[in-house]
């Protein structure tokens, strides 16, 4: 979730930010400044500073608390600092001194990340967390070699026996095995998994976080039995909090399926801008959405399913046409290199969201080699039109990054295999045609979504955030981080360090020496498919080149490829890789009577890139922050070397088949245990016990706008899930309507003016004259600090207010509130006046 990632950074941000220019006493009464730990004695050594009194005699009390383990320190020897003299504007006047505390924990912590909290309880009795002076909350990082890692390494040392006989099978009986992948059988057969699965409702949605979340279990009657294997993924919060809500908004919205769903936000969410595989919205677009088919004529539960299988086999399907008409040759390997891009883990971590935006590229290509080489209308009036459709489908992804690496790929591909190809492609009157046939489609779906949503497009464009994207230049990415796939299998599965999160950390097993190699080699002992090699290895080059040195701006925006964080583009060089290996891979047999009198070709180059590719594994593993991957081990190590370097001596002396299968089961050691498989829900309702505080009995009987406290965007999302208007939500972009009625100032609407999750927050701080301020707390969050006592909530244009049951003498004084009761842990409080207010008309859009 790549918005989990910038509110832990821009948390981080602000909180060095507030320490900076604080101006009360306690928002800078003390740091840890270093922290040490001996497992030996099990003891943890801090070293840190704290205010002392207005004279330096009244010492405050540390307080430790780490695990399940709870410290006090009583005396200590205190020293004054000289560096944070009395008088200093962070200490409020008061004098600093130093502490030197070792604590000897009373049973060793396991290995991970464990969190530090120090608090100093001050003369005056006020408590304060000690933060880190460089990285917030501190933490402390044990490493050990877990058990799991001898039991990775046993099953990688399986895999490379179980493969290396099996490939030798294979060899002895021609690939005869393989002979089901040089028919249609393969199409039927992946088809006839996907029916099944999504006829009996599986679905590797983390829906369960929603449903077992706060609000989720306070608003929602969820009816069907939800069995799950393995575990739900809170990571995914873009998937399970913000598209399911969505969905189940559209669903129960009266009529169903609109444009503009006026239960989101004051001025209602214009639903064409939902990105990825999108929302169900009943309009011409949705013929190229085909992920939300199932929601108009499937159950919810196959409808689910539908959603979350589509792009797997469809990205599975997509990947093995596209290379099956650039090697039609070897349909078998071709399929297993598809398998290999499906399973990654850069796919699994992102929901199979990077599949569904490579499924109608990729698609497109082969429809495109078809029509270049057709001589009938008829078939190119029809081809014609199944491209305009993906382009189209591809466009309403609506995620700039992947459609924009994916696009480069295949352009550098179609230039090099157009090359090869040019004495059998047509330009004439059928592709005239097909063409003509593409565009009227294409703008005939666009230019319908285009006049639905076009001012919701302008007030995105106009957005802080992801508005003003466009001129990165590259250049900002570490090599460690390029390689962080190597550490998949914990920091994806186990979860990574405070520096990132799961989806972040999810990458590929890549091997660049070994990419290199192969297109050295290729050129050196073939002739065949050069140019696509070529292009495909310009590629590569180009986006090392962007991401480790930079580009100039100008050539950034020419290219668009300055829309592109240098984190987010794994999915291109993924797709490139398998296109790669799959134009290189020749007949094994032919190749090695052909070097068998060589043996620096046949043993010495192979071993001397295995050598040197499994110490860069090992490198880059060992280089990678502890704060990125805190349970890293030698055994870990040594098993994802021993790993990397099968895959190269496979892969040099031309045993493809073998290599593909083992990067498979490297990465399906994360992908398959990574999202949770169970059934969907048959139905999520409204439950019985809210339903009487949301519903205006006394006149049209229709759910009140409601503002739910706390919850972020997504508490309140939950409510309108299931058909009730909010007033806060998460929002694709800011609905002035509301932002005006709260009365924000002209010089606020930067903090509010982005994609955001809207969260209210009582405070007893805000204390200006409306009783409320705004703050922007990450890229994605903007919170509304509220006074629980002196904010008019009329002014938010609710008639509803939802908090947690703890928040009820905070809000049982605010004159504007008038309690009704509680329900499921929620307390319901109408806003007075509400016979007089009226809703804002949303705008048209």
């Amino acid at each position: 979730m790549v918005m989990r990632f910038f509110w832990v950074i821009a948390l981080g941000l602000c909180s060095l930010i507030g320490l900076a220019n604080a101006s009360e006493p306690l928002r800078m009464a003390g740091a840890l400044e270093s922290w040490d730990y001996e497992p030996a004695t099990q003891t943890l050594h801090m070293r840190g500073w704290v205010v002392g009194g207005e004279h330096g005699v009244e010492f405050p009390t540390l307080q430790l608390s780490i695990g399940k383990e709870n410290f006090s320190s009583g005396y200590l020897t205190w020293a004054p600092r000289e560096d944070i003299p009395t008088g200093s504007e962070f200490t409020g006047g008061q004098a600093g001194v130093g502490f030197n505390w070792s604590v000897r924990l009373k049973s060793a912590p396991g290995a991970g990340v464990h969190p530090i909290k120090l608090v100093a309880v001050l003369p005056n009795g006020s408590n304060v967390a000690l933060r880190s002076v460089s990285a917030g909350a501190p933490v402390l990082i044990v490493q050990k070699v877990l058990k799991r890692h001898w039991l990775i390494l046993v099953v990688i040392i399986c895999a490379i026996v179980f493969i290396f006989f099996k490939d030798r099978k294979w060899t002895r009986r021609g690939g005869s095995e393989l002979r089901l992948f040089h028919g249609n059988a393969t199409y039927f057969i992946v088809a006839g998994i996907f029916a099944l699965l999504v006829a009996c409702g599986v679905t590797g949605s983390s829906v369960g976080w929603l449903l077992k979340s706060h609000f989720g279990q306070s608003f929602l009657d969820v009816q069907g039995n939800r069995t799950t294997l393995l575990k739900d993924r809170p990571v995914r919060g873009d998937e399970w909090g913000v598209q399911l809500p969505n969905v189940l908004a559209q669903i129960h919205h009266k009529p169903p399926f609109p444009v503009l769903n006026t239960n989101i936000g004051l001025g209602g969410q214009n639903m064409g801008v939902a990105g990825m595989t999108g929302v169900p919205v009943l309009q011409w677009a949705a013929i190229a959405r085909p992920a939300t088919w199932g929601y108009f004529f499937l159950p919810l539960r196959q409808a689910m399913s539908w959603q979350w299988q589509l792009p797997f086999w469809g990205g599975l399907l997509a990947a093995w046409c596209l290379l099956n008409l650039l090697r039609p040759d070897q349909r078998a390997l071709n399929f297993g290199l598809s398998i290999m891009f499906s399973v990654a883990p850069y796919a699994a971590a992102w929901s199979n969201w990077p599949l569904y935006a490579t499924m109608f590229p990729a698609f497109a290509f082969v429809v495109v080699a078809h029509l270049l080489r057709t001589k009938s209308g008829h078939k190119a009036l029809l081809l014609g039109a199944i491209l305009g459709w993906l382009l189209a489908a591809w466009f309403l992804v609506l995620y700039p990054t992947w459609l924009i690496v994916l696009a480069s790929v295949l352009v550098f591909v179609g230039v090099g295999w157009g090359i090869e190809q040019r004495s059998q492609l047509r330009f004439g009157y059928a592709q005239l045609i097909g063409l003509g046939s593409a565009l009227m489609i294409v703008g005939a779906i666009l230019g319908s979504w285009w006049l639905d949503t076009r001012d919701a497009v302008a007030l995105m464009q106009a957005t802080e955030y992801p508005g003003r994207r466009g001129a990165m230049p590259g250049g900002d990415m570490s090599w460690w981080w390029h390689l962080r796939g190597y550490a998949n299998v914990e920091t994806v599965v186990r979860a990574p360090g405070t520096a990132t999160n799961e989806s972040e950390a999810s990458s590929y097993f890549f091997l660049p020496l070994l990419l290199v190699f192969l297109t050295v080699r290729h050129f050196l002992r073939s002739t065949g498919h050069r140019w696509t090699v070529l292009a495909c290895a310009a590629f590569i080059a180009c986006f090392w080149l962007y991401c480790f040195v930079g580009v100039p701006v100008w050539l950034a925006k020419i290219t668009l490829w300055g829309n592109m964080p240098t984190t987010r583009m794994d999915v291109g060089l993924g797709l490139a890789t398998i296109v790669l290996i799959s134009l290189v891979a020749g007949n094994r047999d032919a190749d090695l009577a052909c070097i068998s009198g060589n043996k620096t070709n046949r043993w010495v180059v192979p071993a001397v890139l295995t050598l040197t590719s499994g110490v860069l594994v090992g490198a880059a593993i060992s280089s990678t922050p502890v704060d990125f991957f805190p349970t890293n081990s030698p055994v870990y190590v040594a098993a994802m070397m021993i790993g990397g370097a099968y895959v190269c001596w496979w892969m040099a002396r031309d045993r493809m088949a073998a290599a593909v299968a083992m990067m498979v089961v490297l990465h399906l050691m994360t992908s398959l245990v990574f999202n949770p498989i169970s059934r969907a829900p048959r139905d999520v309702r409204l439950s019985a016990e809210t339903s009487p505080f949301v519903t205006d009995s006394r006149h049209t009987g229709q759910p009140l706008r409601t503002l739910v406290v706390n919850g972020d965007g997504i508490g309140p999302l939950t409510l309108a899930a299931v058909g009730v208007p909010t007033v806060n939500s998460v929002l694709y972009y800011p609905h002035k309507a509301f932002w005006d009625k709260l009365g924000l100032p002209d010089s606020e609407w930067s903090k509010v003016n982005r994609y955001q999750h809207l969260g209210f927050y009582l405070d007893a701080e805000a204390q200006q004259p409306d009783a409320f301020f705004v703050v922007a707390a990450a890229l994605d969050q903007v919170h509304v600090h509220v006074h629980p006592e002196r904010f008019d909530f009329s002014r938010t244009g609710a008639f509803r207010v939802a908090a947690p049951s703890n928040l009820k003498q905070s809000l049982i004084g605010n004159r504007s509130l008038r309690w009704l009761g509680t329900t499921r842990g929620v307390e319901w409080f109408a806003v007075n006046g509400e016979a007089f207010a009226k809703e804002v008309t949303p705008p048209s859009q």
